[in-house]
């Protein structure tokens, strides 16, 4: 899962569908606040229930005042929420995050692992360009856009992009590189599918399947506008 952006209902949502598949481990790449309503019940969700947490933007600059980006605006009422809103000891745990990690040979980064909290993986381009020295599979968030960059043969510079397709796994086996974003959990701005996504991966099988988690949006849309971050931003 990638991106809760400080939505609790969500991320409540999500954790419970990947429990119900039966996961093995739950990882988060990162940006658990900024955009939404709920820092503190979204870090919350994220420390009792994740396994591999990783840190995005949005928690960089939440958790490091002293950063040079200065955000304006709903981005910069939605952090100064969180900061806000967070106690120490959460800011303390949000500050441990790295953008960047490995388990079980898979690489995992919030943008990319050339600028782990700003690159966009938005094209082939850049995703051929990033798959130079990655291992077979890496994962990646930031987008909010549920996609596979694939590599069947790493001599050729030949990537192909798939979207999600829900409840049909996409098979890796023959697959020489590929690059997975499970999409947003919080702020699928980017879909016009309101519901939370994520991604099941299974190791032995060697599939990939997005699945889409509905949740009560009218509730974050509530708490967006009585938090003051904006009505514009409740309304996408």
């Amino acid at each position: 899962m990638s991106d809760p952006h400080a939505n609790a209902d969500a991320t409540a949502a999500v954790l419970a569908d990947i429990n119900r598949h039966g996961a093995d481990e739950r990882w988060c790449l990162g940006d658990i606040v900024g955009y939404g309503p709920d820092p503190s019940d979204t870090v919350e969700l994220i420390r009792g229930g994740c396994d591999l947490v990783l840190a995005g933007n949005h928690d960089l600059i939440c958790a490091h005042p002293g950063q040079s980006v200065r955000w304006t605006g709903p981005l910069g009422r939605a952090i100064s929420w969180a900061q806000d809103t967070l106690n120490a000891e959460q800011m303390s745990w949000l500050r441990s995050l790295r953008p960047i990690g490995e388990r079980h040979g898979i690489t995992a980064v919030h943008g990319s692992p050339r600028d782990p909290y700003w690159e966009f993986i938005g094209s082939r381009t850049t995703a051929l360009a990033c798959m130079r020295d990655l291992p077979a599979l890496t994962l990646f968030g930031h987008t909010h856009i549920p996609i596979a960059f694939l590599r069947r043969d790493r001599t050729r510079n030949q990537v192909r992009a798939r979207r999600r397709q829900t409840a049909k796994a996409l098979h890796l086996r023959d697959v020489a590189q590929a690059l997975l974003n499970p999409g947003a959990v919080g702020r699928p701005q980017h879909d016009s599918d309101p519901r939370a996504s994520w991604l099941l991966l299974d190791t032995q099988e060697m599939t990939a399947t997005w699945h889409l988690v509905p949740y009560d949006t009218s509730g974050v849309h509530e708490r967006l506008i009585a938090c003051g971050i904006g009505s514009d931003w409740a309304a996408r």
